[in-house]
C-alpha cells in the first residue's frame, strides 16, 4: 500500500492482501529506526540468526501498533513458515496476542528490555510530560513531514505525543533516542510559535507554552526569505519522491500483467492458478486507482500539480503496450486481456470515472488474518517506503532526469489517450467463482465504523480481564 493517502474499500481485506504483497516486499534493505543516527537503538534490534533462533518461553521486545515497546513471550514458533512466531505481551490479557513476521517487522523486534525499558541516552534525554517536540506520525507521508506534537505521557525513556493530523487529535508512542520520528522543536518565529501553542493546548487543554519572539523585523523578513527558498527546495524534492512512488507502483502493475499474460499464454497452469493470476492484476489495478485519486486530492489541497507525473506513468504504459505488442500483437486470446488492463490504468490517470472492480469472496477472515494484515501494512508504510524515499532522495538528481525523459518522450510522441467505458467482464474474464462480490462505497463504511465504534463505547466494562494500565488498554481497543 503505498501513496499519498491510504484507503480501506473493502471489509475482507485478506481477499486483497494475498495480491498485494508485492507491494510490501519492493525494497529489502534495512533502515536502523528509520535513520542511521539512531545506531545505539538498532544494536538492541534482534539479527535474523537471532529471530531465528527463538524458542517457546523465550522473551523479546516487540513494537505494537500504538508505538510502544513492550516485553512479549514467545508462544508458539511456527516451523512451516521460517521466521514467524506468535507473541504473548507479558503484562497484558492474552486477547492482545498477535503472530510476528521477522520478514515483514524486522525493526519491531528487539533483545527483551533492551528498548522497553531503556533510559534515554540522547539530546530529548531530558524531555517530559508538557514539552513540544516535532514528531513524524507516518515516516511514508512525504506531504506532511515532521509536525508539531506535545509529550503527555513518559514511560521510561518512551513517550506518548501528542498531534494535531487533519484536524483530528492523535497519538503515538515512541522510544526519546529515535531521531528519525522524534525530534526537538525548531524554533522559527511567529507562525510557528502560533502552532506550537494551538497543538500544546489541544493536547492539554492549557495555554501556559510556546516559544517566545526575539530578534529584529530585519532579521525575521531575512528568516522568512530563506524558509521560502528551503520550502520550495522541499517541494520540488517532494515531487520528485512523489512522481517515483507513482512509476514505481506503475511498472509493479505492468508487471503483474505481464505475469497475468504469460500464464494464459502458457496454457500450462489450471484455471484456478489463471484466477489467481488474474485477481492480483485487479487488485493491483484497485490499488493504483486509490494511489491516483489520493494524489489528485491531495493536489487540490496543496495547490500542486501532478500532469507530469501521470504523463511519466502514461509513458511507461505506452512503451510497454509497445513492445508486447511486438511480441504477441497477433495473439488475439492474449490481446483481449491486455486492452481492458491498459484502458482501466488509462482512465485513472487521464481523471475518468472508473468503477470499482470486484473481488472474489472465498477467503476466511479471522484475528491471524488481520493480524497479517495489520503486520504488513506497518512494515510497509514504516520502513519500505521510508526507505525507497530515502534512496530517491539521496539520487534525485538522477530520479528527476529520468522522470523528464519519460515526459518528453510522452509529449514528443503527441499521444492522446483515447480511453473507452471500462469493461469490467474484460476484466475478470478468467476469474473462476461465482462468489464475485464487490466493496462497499465509503460512505456504507464510514456509517458501519460508526455502529462499531458505538457498540464498543456502550458495552459493558469487563471487570475480570482489564485489570492493568487504563491508558494503554484504552489505545489498545
Amino acid at each position: 500500500v503505498q501513496g499519498d493517502q491510504l484507503f480501506f474499500v473493502k471489509k475482507k481485506i485478506f481477499s486483497l492482501f494475498s495480491c498485494s504483497l508485492y507491494f510490501f516486499n519492493t525494497v529489502q534493505s534495512c533502515i536502523d529506526m528509520g535513520n542511521s543516527g539512531s545506531s545505539d537503538i538498532s544494536s538492541c534490534l534482534l539479527t535474523e540468526k537471532e529471530f531465528l533462533s527463538l524458542r517457546k518461553g523465550d522473551r523479546i521486545d516487540h513494537r505494537d501498533f500504538i508505538g510502544m515497546f513492550a516485553v512479549a513471550e514467545i508462544t508458539k514458533v511456527y516451523y512451516n513458515r521460517q521466521g514467524k512466531v506468535r507473541i504473548h505481551y507479558v503484562e497484558f490479557p492474552a486477547k492482545y496476542d498477535v503472530d510476528v513476521d521477522y520478514y515483514q517487522s524486522r525493526h519491531d523486534v528487539a533483545r527483551a528490555r533492551a528498548i522497553s525499558q531503556r533510559k534515554s541516552k540522547g539530546a530529548l534525554s531530558g524531555y517530559g510530560k508538557g514539552r513540544p517536540v516535532h514528531i513524524k506520525p507516518s515516516p511514508s507521508d512525504v506531504s506532511c513531514g515532521w509536525i508539531d506534537g506535545v509529550i503527555t505521557n513518559r514511560k521510561g525513556g518512551q513517550v506518548q505525543v501528542k498531534y494535531l493530523l487533519q484536524g483530528r487529535q492523535q497519538s503515538k508512542w515512541v522510544h526519546l533516542d529515535n531521531e528519525y520520528e522524534l525530534r526537538a522543536p525548531v524554533v522559527n518565529h511567529n507562525n510557528n510559535n502560533n502552532n506550537n501553542r494551538r497543538n500544546y493546548r489541544a493536547a492539554n487543554q492549557s495555554s501556559d507554552s510556546g516559544y517566545h519572539n526575539h530578534g529584529s523585523d530585519g532579521s525575521y523578513q531575512f528568516q522568512q526569505q530563506q524558509q521560502q527558498a528551503q520550502a520550495q527546495m522541499q517541494r520540488q524534492d517532494q515531487m520528485t519522491v512523489r512522481t517515483q512512488l507513482l512509476l514505481d507502483d506503475t511498472e509493479k502493475l505492468l508487471q503483474l500483467t505481464r505475469t497475468y499474460l504469460d500464464a494464459a499464454n502458457a496454457r500450462k497452469c489450471s484455471q484456478d492458478q489463471l484466477s489467481i493470476y488474474n485477481q492480483k492484476v485487479v487488485t493491483g489495478l484497485t490499488c493504483f486507482k486509490m494511489k491516483v485519486s489520493g494524489m489528485s486530492k491531495n493536489a487540490k489541497k496543496e495547490g500542486i500539480d501532478f500532469s507530469t507525473a501521470f504523463k511519466s506513468s502514461l509513458a511507461l504504459i505506452k512503451i510497454f503496450e509497445n513492445d508486447y505488442r511486438t511480441e504477441f500483437g497477433d495473439n488475439a486470446y492474449l490481446m483481449q486481456r491486455l486492452e481492458p488492463c491498459l484502458n482501466y490504468m488509462r482512465s485513472v490517470l487521464v481523471q475518468e470515472n472508473v468503477p470499482s472492480l470486484p473481488y472474489v469472496d472465498e477467503y476466511e477472515f479471522d484475528a491471524k488474518v488481520a493480524s497479517s494484515v495489520i503486520s504488513g501494512i506497518n512494515h510497509a508504510q514504516n520502513h519500505v517506503i521510508p526507505d525507497r524515499m530515502h534512496h530517491v532522495n539521496t539520487n534525485s538528481k538522477q530520479y528527476k532526469a529520468q522522470q523528464q525523459k519519460l515526459q518528453r518522450q510522452y509529449e514528443q510522441d503527441g499521444q492522446t489517450e483515447n480511453v473507452h467505458t471500462v469493461n469490467i467482464n474484460g476484466l475478470t474474464q478468467d476469474y473462476n467463482s461465482s462468489k464475485i462480490a464487490f466493496g462497499q462505497s465509503k460512505q456504507v463504511q464510514q456509517q458501519r465504523a460508526e455502529q462499531d465504534l458505538n457498540a464498543l463505547r456502550f458495552q459493558e466494562p469487563d471487570l475480570v480481564n482489564d485489570g492493568f494500565d487504563d491508558d494503554h488498554d484504552c489505545q489498545m481497543k
